[in-house]
């Protein structure tokens, strides 16, 4: 099992580490933009998508009012998959 990328809305300034294929990559809403400018397709995207301006199609849908922000929900789902 590889890693859990998350890529979040807010400033990129370039990955920390390469990506490899085993490694699950998520978008959170605006993240997806940066995923888009690396060239990589997302394995999941995920939010409310109030950043992004649109849904993406695939996408996990959640609502604006919610108690987690769109980074945190990301996060939750990579646990549930087995990611820490």
């Amino acid at each position: 099992m590889g890693t859990c990328v998350i890529f979040c809305a807010g400033g990129f300034y370039g990955l920390a580490e390469p990506i490899s294929q085993e490694d699950y990559i998520l978008a959170a809403d605006g993240g997806l933009t940066h995923v888009q400018a690396l060239n990589l397709q997302p394995d999941g995207i995920i939010g409310d998508f109030d950043s992004l301006g649109y849904i993406p199609q695939g996408a996990t849908l959640f609502p604006v009012e919610k108690d987690d922000t769109d980074s945190m929900l990301a996060v939750r789902q990579g646990l549930r998959m087995g990611y820490n």
